[in-house]
């Protein structure tokens, strides 16, 4: 009866060895604590959440948590019934956020564009207009078209260290732009070989 568990007459587990107990309780705790935060720090980027959800939310993870110790009549298995139900809770909440959060990003970046357009509209010779657009498509891996607005900050300027500081752009622009095509062509490959 030294074992940390214990199959007791009913088939179930017993918890007899109180160092046993205390790591359930610690890696469950842990657990819960986690996605508790993380649930909340992503409520609060998405800003959907005040104290008072954050309240509601805790209270409603310690209700099931008394809940379920009154059905299971065992604290080990409330808290790790609590535990998953975290979890679940967590990765459904992350789901969601991230397809919300790429369809902002992609609605921002048209967004900026259509600002920078404009602003090239009314001012054509803009510089600040042209390489705003080159750090957008370059931030999205449009590399083709972020080379071009560079190049054109390049022509609008008359200043040496400007048209200097471009052409470093451009260069670093191009080796990304290799990187991404030899890691595409390198990664066919494998495909293939797979």
């Amino acid at each position: 009866m030294d074992d940390a568990a214990v199959m007791d007459s009913y088939g179930s587990f017993s918890f007899s060895s109180p160092i046993f107990t205390v790591l359930f309780w610690v890696f469950f705790g842990i657990i819960i604590c986690v996605c508790l935060l993380r649930l909340l720090h992503l409520m609060y980027i998405d800003q959907t959440v005040d104290s008072v959800k954050g309240f509601i939310i805790i209270s409603l993870f310690t209700i099931l948590y008394i809940g379920c110790t009154k059905i299971l009549k065992t604290n080990e298995m409330a808290l790790g019934l609590v535990a998953i139900l975290a979890a679940i809770t967590l990765i459904t909440y992350e789901v969601m956020f991230r397809k919300l959060a790429k369809k902002e990003l992609k609605e921002q970046i048209k967004l900026d564009i259509q600002r920078c357009v404009d602003a090239i509209h009314e001012n054509p010779k803009n510089e600040y207009a042209y390489e705003k657009l080159g750090d957008i498509y370059r931030e999205i891996k449009d590399y083709d078209k972020s080379i071009v607005f560079y190049k054109k900050v390049m022509e609008l300027t008359d200043d040496k260290s400007e048209q200097e500081r471009m052409k470093r752009i451009i260069f670093a622009t191009e080796k990304d732009r290799e990187y991404v095509k030899n890691a595409t062509k390198k990664l066919l490959k494998q495909n293939k070989k797979d």
